[in-house]
């Protein structure tokens, strides 16, 4: 089963009401509920504000003020007409502060050119001393809150708004800045009259920090679905010559499927073929025709990626291909291409696909991915590829015994130039995730102390500095930040060490410098990484950018802002690297084609189901297997042990017992000594007992939701706790509020957004859930009471 995580979905405060027109509705959003008010602002020794709050976007284009926003993803209900979707900030309430305030620019972003620094402002800004001079010496607020964008996309059938809200606003002529105090903000939008598609059997799952209009989860249910699939797909897209070369994929998949997923091996009598750009355009074509009824959560591809003539190529994205500066970095190799089944990645018929403008407004390039993509390069050596699947197969199913050292990360950063040194990126990444941790250690690398009280384990940071600590402290994550090319990140990582790197403890990694997956060039230090030294990296395909002297990275899309965001989830919240890459790319905001471009050239280099905290099954079988000498103690087993076959035991090359052995350990693993040989027909299980690594545990961190009362429309009520235990159970759940406010009725919904479950309830702050009768499972659970709704996630199993 796969580990799930707990989480609770904000629900918006709404008034849904009919003004002008008889289909014109408003969503109200309360600055006060979702904390635009709570950001505080203060003068530093340079007498520049300081804004601090949690969760905040700077999203403003370089050399403009850089003031704080808060973000925001809407729910829309199905027969919303994205098209009409407008933002009105006219009934915000503003404070203007006393005193006079110096809001620094945004910094411009950069990437290296050989030697070079390129310096990156938007084209048409008249830029001194670091400042659009438009803004800078313009007399009225900035930011104007009327042009502020929305953004929407379809993340399987819902359809998703986001946008971002400024917290202040500043008039640099007069030093004066604004707050928000209060008041409502208006989203607007129109609805259609349309029926949607009853034969939809495909729900994904929605952002954790998604707010939901009044009803919009259940506009998307119009029938019940009885075909649905109950498990999560997993297909791997290759060609029939690979996969006939590849001795360890049936095996791979054997584990796929013992993780919880349905797994479908996909070639090219199924996918069309082809190579470079028309084979690209053709895996797209059969995920968009499949991915909803084979309920595709994750996607491997094998193959050669190269854009131009690969058999299982990257799609060439050209993010900068408007731009008329750095013209040299416009085209991004990309996996991104696969995740989004909605958007048109060509909107304007131009040829070029992915164009930052043309093809990312409405009905274009999505973020709102449906499907994590992630790869294994194949250039010509299936020896290689069955070496990193086996890998992958030993990673999956190490045992609790043998995984403590899933607990440290290693952090080098090298200066990007005289005003960015690099090691803030440590130093955020260590304290925010790793020290928080019971148990976990990090080694950071620095080039200096940098007068810091906890000074780094090593300096300087170089090739020795980087390789000793990995091999002395086996680290299960690295997040580097330094200029790089296709096999060199620049005193960090090159060839010849990732050559050297223990493999039976890899390390994911986010590579935060250009070129390391070079798609094109085969010894591309992404894949050398793979091949030998990580089970997951993260790379890009060309050039990235970064903020010039950035030191905050929280909400940012810059190199070293994914770097942290990605380390968040993968650490922090102990997600699966590919749901890291994604949902990180979902959930920030971008406003730039040189961000845009950071989005499409990071790509996944490994098994996108795969995370620090590996999920244990409560059964694993193996069938027609064969250990080689390369083979781990990877099946974890009680003292439990059957096999199973047409003679109820196990053979070696035809003949009974022959040989090879199977021993039971103190650690309660399970040894398949090399020359073990399942043959067809026979079956090996083992039963779950102290075995591999730990789930993730459930988080409490809940997000709590208020909905207006309707007979008091501009009341807001207070925000009340609830709690659900024990979860995941058999089926019986303790559900109550923790203050005096009583459930009104509980009504459960299946992952495809049938209700199987509802009662009422009477005056009960506390109640005891009995739906054992229900199959095993993830569901949602929906509480109501007199002022609010709660929904949450619970697992039956």
């Amino acid at each position: 089963m796969k580990c799930v995580k707990l989480f609770f979905v904000v629900i918006l405060l709404i008034s849904v009401i009919r003004i002008q027109a008889q289909n014109r509705r408003k969503v109200v959003i309360d600055p006060k509920v979702h904390h635009l008010t709570d950001i505080q602002v203060s003068i530093d020794e340079t007498g520049s504000a300081v804004f601090k709050g949690e969760d905040l976007y700077f999203v403003n284009q370089p050399g403009n003020p850089d003031i704080p926003y808060r973000h925001f993803q809407v729910l829309l209900p199905a027969n919303c007409d994205a098209a009409t979707i407008r933002l009105d900030m006219d009934f915000i309430q503003w404070e203007t502060l006393q005193g006079k305030y110096h809001v620094q620019p945004a910094p411009p972003v950069a990437t290296r050119d050989n030697d070079d620094i390129c310096v990156l402002y938007p084209e048409d800004y008249p830029i001194v001393n670091n400042r659009n001079l438009t803004v800078y010496q313009n007399k009225n607020w900035y930011p104007t809150i009327h042009t502020t964008e929305i953004h929407t996309g379809f993340k399987g059938i819902y359809l998703i708004a986001s946008f971002d809200i400024p917290a202040f606003r500043y008039k640099p002529v007069t030093k004066q800045l604004q707050k928000i105090v209060g008041g409502v903000v208006h989203v607007y939008f129109d609805t259609k009259d349309f029926s949607v598609d009853t034969e939809q059997d495909f729900f994904p799952e929605l952002p954790e920090n998604i707010l939901l209009t009044e009803g919009a989860l259940s506009s998307y249910i119009t029938a019940p679905h009885d075909d649905v699939n109950t498990t999560a797909g997993y297909a791997i897209i290759t060609t029939s010559t690979i996969a006939a070369a590849a001795t360890k994929l049936n095996e791979f998949i054997n584990a796929k499927e013992n993780m919880g997923f349905t797994v479908h091996l996909v070639t090219e009598s199924q996918w069309g073929g082809s190579t470079g750009n028309t084979a690209a355009g053709n895996i797209r074509n059969w995920l968009q025709n499949n991915y909803s009824s084979l309920d595709l959560e994750y996607l491997l591809l094998i193959g050669d990626p190269d854009p131009s003539d690969g058999d299982v190529p990257m799609k060439m994205l050209w993010p900068r291909n408007n731009a008329t500066t750095y013209t040299q970095y416009k085209k991004a190799p990309s996996d991104y291409y696969y995740s989004d089944m909605n958007g048109n990645w060509d909107l304007d018929g131009d040829g070029y696909y992915g164009e930052w403008g043309d093809d990312t407004g409405p009905g274009g390039c999505e973020r709102t991915y449906e499907i994590i993509v992630g790869r294994i390069p194949y250039y010509g050596s299936s020896t290689t590829l069955d070496q990193i699947l086996n890998k992958l197969i030993c990673f999956t199913f190490e045992p609790l015994s043998m995984s403590g050292w899933r607990q440290s990360v290693i952090l080098p950063m090298k200066p990007s130039d005289e005003n960015t040194p690099g090691y803030h990126l440590g130093e955020a990444i260590n304290d925010d995730f790793v020290a928080t941790k019971p148990g976990w250690t990090s080694h950071r690398i620095y080039d200096s102390d940098y007068g810091l009280p906890d000074p780094p384990e090593s300096i300087p940071c170089n090739y020795s500095n980087v390789y000793n600590a990995w091999i002395d402290d086996h680290p299960a994550a690295a997040f580097w930040w330094t200029h790089g090319g296709s096999t060199v990140a620049a005193d960090i990582m090159n060839n010849t060490n990732a050559s050297m790197l223990n493999d039976s403890l890899p390390a994911f990694t986010f590579q935060c410098s250009c070129n390391n997956a070079y798609p094109e060039v085969t010894n591309n230090l992404a894949y050398s990484l793979l091949k030998n030294g990580s089970p997951g990296a993260c790379a890009a395909t060309r050039v990235s950018w970064y903020y010039v002297g950035q030191t905050s990275f929280n909400n940012s899309a810059s190199n070293s802002g994914m770097t942290y965001e990605f380390a968040e989830r993968l650490v922090g919240a102990e997600n699966t690297c590919g749901f890291s890459l994604f949902d990180m790319k979902q959930d920030l905001s971008i406003y730039s084609d040189a961000f845009w471009m950071n989005c499409c050239v990071f790509n996944l280099y490994g098994d996108p189901s795969l995370g620090l905290i590996t999920p244990c099954p409560d059964l694993i079988t193996l069938e027609n297997a064969d250990v080689d000498t390369n083979s781990w103690r990877f099946y974890s087993a009680s003292s439990s042990i059957v096999f199973a076959g047409n003679s109820n035991t196990y053979t070696v090359g035809g003949g009974i017992n022959s040989g090879a052995t199977v021993t039971a350990t103190n650690d309660s693993s399970i040894t398949l000594n090399p020359g073990f040989h399942a043959e067809a027909g026979c079956r090996f299980s083992a039963w779950i007992g102290d075995g591999c690594s730990a789930p993730a545990p459930m988080l409490r961190n809940y997000q709590y939701l208020t909905l207006m009362n309707t007979d008091e429309p501009d009341f807001i009520h207070q925000n009340r706790e609830i709690q659900i235990y024990p979860n995941p159970s058999t089926g019986r759940f303790s559900v109550n509020f923790t203050n005096k406010e009583v459930i009104a009725d509980i009504i459960i919904v299946n992952s495809h957004g049938v209700e199987v479950h509802k009662e009422h309830l009477k005056n009960q702050r506390k109640a005891e859930l009995d739906i054992s009768h229900l199959l095993c499972g993830v569901y949602i659970i929906i509480l109501q009471s007199k002022y609010q709704v709660v929904t949450g996630k619970i697992i039956i199993h």
